[in-house]
C-alpha cells in the first residue's frame, strides 16, 4: 500500500529544529517537528 514513500530528515542549524520530507508520489507532505 505504501511502496514508495521516502522520508527525508534534515536539521536547521538556525532553528535547531528537525525537518521531515515525507516523499510520496503525487503527493508531497512536509512535516516539522
Amino acid at each position: 500500500m505504501y511502496d514508495n514513500i521516502l522520508i527525508y530528515c534534515y536539521v536547521d542549524s538556525f532553528e535547531d529544529k528537525e525537518y521531515c520530507i515525507l516523499d510520496i508520489p503525487h503527493n508531497r507532505i512536509l512535516v516539522s517537528e
